[in-house]
């Protein structure tokens, strides 16, 4: 049997795990553990300085944890993974949230103001929020991938669904077992996405949809913050934009509104830029290329040889190139990165040199996990 012993979770990781100090000293972090738990914790693995174990037995609850919404919610083979914080009152999780910024903001040791730094965004709403979601399927089983397997949690209801893609949750459910969901050889599942703008018969197997955010009430806030900060943007400032990974048009629906000088969007994904092309928006060029790809940077060149602002919403890995792509165009003057990693947005903003955050607002796009959005505005210093 693995070594059990007593201690008190003192902190959260940036992953939002559970802190404990073992006896000997050694750190282990913990899912499933809120600051301020007592209870007995199992070490299932270590390393030479810190390793990780499971809460066993809770003796003394901290007082923010509740108990969770979702009966699917877990940290065992067959629990649905993906609501790790559901343990804790929301308003606790956005506290967490803004002091997992400032720690990472302070041991990046990139010079920041801490004024600058604001509280997060709470969401309007903690539970019916997402509107969308892709499901896994082995034409048996339908739900979400348990965290650290391969296997599927069965979902019989998902909470942070809003109403339509519950619906949809339904609808699929009622089609168990399903021969034509059967996984290929060499496969373990299928997926299906789903989300708010589909009808029912438009569901299929396999099939990608358009990226878009989850959060529509946050993605609101996130739109008017970029809003706010571009029509506040002094004259000498105001000019040609590039705006990378700029998908279906989600942010230069913004920029078209409050600019009227040109607009350059880069996206690679094609069924994104046939719904970006389809909005027809004004002082608007989408270029079809991969920024990953320098070559991608020169037809950038070609066509927007001055640009005055940069605003960039990458996946999660970031844009570990920004640094490189901000020297070749020396004339920018603002960037506005949106960044739903923060490792990855302290490692691109890290590599800039000549540069200033003025304003980092954290969102919380999504409750009930450790995840977060950041808006940050840089300016050229």
């Amino acid at each position: 049997m693995s070594e059990e012993f007593r201690a008190k979770v003192r902190d959260l990781s940036s992953q939002g795990l559970g802190i404990v100090d073992h006896p000997s000293g050694k750190v282990f972090f913990v899912p499933g553990a809120w600051e301020g738990d007592e209870g007995v914790f199992r070490i299932e693995s270590e390393k030479k300085r810190y390793g990780h174990a499971r809460l066993v037995k809770l003796e003394t609850p901290s007082p923010s944890r509740i108990t969770p919404a979702c009966p699917h919610q877990g940290f065992d083979v067959g629990d649905c993974g993906g609501c790790p914080w559901m343990i804790a009152s929301y308003d606790e999780q956005i506290v967490v949230k803004t002091k997992l910024v400032h720690q990472a903001m302070k041991r990046s040791k990139i010079l920041i103001d801490p004024e600058a730094i604001k509280s997060t965004w709470a969401s309007p709403k903690s539970l019916g929020f997402r509107n969308r979601a892709q499901f896994k399927t082995d034409g048996k089983k339908l739900g979400y991938v348990s965290a650290g397997s391969h296997e599927i949690a069965n979902i019989e209801d998902c909470l942070i669904l809003n109403e339509k893609c519950r619906d949809h949750l339904a609808t699929l459910r009622a089609q168990l077992p399903s021969e034509d969901w059967k996984a290929s050889p060499g496969f373990e599942w299928n997926f299906i996405e789903v989300d708010d703008d589909m009808r029912a018969e438009e569901i299929k197997p396999n099939s990608r949809r358009a990226f878009k955010q989850a959060n529509e009430e946050q993605n609101a806030k996130m739109k008017s913050w970029l809003q706010d900060k571009l029509s506040k943007l002094e004259e000498a400032n105001r000019g040609p934009t590039i705006e990378l990974f700029c998908g279906s048009g989600n942010f230069t629906e913004t920029l078209s509104k409050v600019s009227s000088a040109p607009i350059l969007g880069l996206e690679s994904a094609p069924n994104s830029i046939r719904e970006l092309e389809s909005k027809n928006l004004k002082n608007v060029k989408i270029l079809r290329g991969d920024i990953f790809v320098e070559e991608s940077w020169k037809r950038i060149e070609s066509l927007m040889p001055e640009p005055k602002v940069l605003v960039l919403d990458p996946p999660r890995i970031g844009f570990k190139s920004l640094y490189k792509f901000v020297e070749r165009f020396s004339s920018l003057q603002r960037i506005y990165y949106i960044s739903c990693s923060i490792p990855d947005f302290i490692r691109d903003v890290k590599s800039l040199s000549g540069w200033k955050i003025l304003d980092l607002q954290p969102v919380d796009q999504f409750p009930h996990t450790p995840h977060l959005e950041l808006l940050a505005e840089l300016t050229r210093v």
